[in-house]
């Protein structure tokens, strides 16, 4: 799903170091410790380097190709895949407690039309 947003907004286009999935990755480490700062983020990136390498976080990691990964890359990639995902968490829970009907298989193909 994330790829398919990638080619639709042209994310990775003319990029050298931070990709789209590297940037995801490093915002979503952004927000387990809280971290409110580049400087900050960083440095936490770089005492787990190891860790994070294995993890599909390239080597390119600065505070000056996170903020211009940040500063020119479109932010509808990160919106759309937020709201798919929040989308298909209501519709998860929305439907794992509601017996299924024929009514409900018609709702469900109708919504993703």
């Amino acid at each position: 799903m994330f790829d398919r947003l990638v080619k639709k907004y042209k994310g990775n286009v003319y990029v050298k170091c931070v990709s789209c999935w590297n940037q995801l990755l490093v915002m979503l480490w952004a927000q387990l410790p809280h971290r409110k700062c580049l400087r900050d983020l960083v440095s936490s990136l770089q005492a787990h380097f190891d860790k994070l390498y294995s993890n599909g976080i390239g080597k390119f990691i600065s505070r000056d190709n996170i903020a211009n990964a940040n500063a020119t890359r479109d932010v509808a990639i990160f919106r759309s895949l937020k709201e798919r995902c929040y989308m298909d968490d209501l519709l998860s829970r929305y439907y794992g407690q509601m017996p299924k009907t024929e009514n409900d298989n018609l709702q469900l193909k109708l919504f993703d039309l």
